[in-house]
């Protein structure tokens, strides 16, 4: 994964990279994954959202779009560690 080299300082466009486009695998490997709790969740965006639930793959890119400091491989590891059904 090239994703984990990214430096903290550098803005990454998250749906429009290379990275972007791993880490958006990962998640969706992640939701697919009965070992982890990846529900979706309640959003109060009517405009793109209408049912008023987010995609447990958006509400996660959209975390990493609006916090560019966030090391995307560290996010993942951490969000695998708190949704691991044990």
């Amino acid at each position: 994964m090239t994703w984990g080299r990214v430096a903290a300082s550098k803005r990454i466009d998250i749906y429009n990279s290379e990275v972007g486009t791993e880490v958006r695998k990962a998640l969706e490997t992640l939701e697919d994954d009965s070992r982890y709790i990846t529900e979706v969740s309640y959003t109060a965006d009517a405009v793109h959202y209408p049912e008023g639930s987010m995609p447990f793959v958006e509400r996660h890119l959209l975390y990493l779009h609006q916090h560019p400091s966030v090391n995307p491989m560290h996010y993942l590891s951490n969000l695998r560690l708190k949704l691991k059904i044990r």
